[in-house]
């Protein structure tokens, strides 16, 4: 009995040791990781080198998209892009991201990843995305003249699943 209480404690440990952390890929440092879900292409990150551009990786660390993020004489990219989604903003195949820059004056730009602005909004603050009662998306933005103007979406964004979480996005 003694012998068959060694030989499960070893395969149980021989189980054990497999299920490990193991170490997939390495990138480069300074660029901010983040997890989206696509309509149409599933699961993936993102890193974003905190200006210029939006790396989308597939699951597997090959490079999905490699968008580059319009730049403007007098203006700075400010934060992470967000929304990004090819499904929100209208129902094409392309993956479309919100991105608020600085300057003299402070706009919010909706463009898709061939760099085509689909809406620039004169604006101060980050803008909102919610969901209304009704399941429809809005995305709300401060302008510039103090007044908060909502924007309804024609599509949806889907959630990334977070472990652990008791609420949904």
């Amino acid at each position: 009995m003694k012998q068959l209480s060694i030989i499960i404690v070893y395969f149980m440990r021989a189980l054990s040791a497999s299920a490990q952390v193991t170490f997939e890929h390495f990138h480069d440092p300074g660029a901010e990781p983040t997890m989206i879900r696509l309509s149409l292409g599933g699961d993936k990150y993102l890193m974003f080198d905190g200006n210029t551009q939006i790396l989308i990786f597939n699951m597997d660390h090959t490079i999905y998209r490699d968008i580059a993020v319009p730049q403007y004489p007098g203006y700075t990219v400010s934060g992470f892009p967000i929304c990004i989604s090819d499904r929100l903003f209208n129902s094409d195949n392309l993956i479309e991201f919100g991105v608020f820059y600085y300057g003299n004056t402070s706009k919010f730009e909706v463009i898709n990843e061939n760099g085509v602005v689909l809406n620039s909004v004169p604006g101060y603050d980050s803008p909102q995305l919610f969901r209304d009662p009704t399941g429809h998306f809005k995305l709300m933005i401060a302008e510039s003249n103090n007044k908060e103007s909502v924007y309804s979406l024609p599509g949806s964004i889907p959630c990334v699943d977070r472990c652990g979480t008791t609420s949904s996005n």
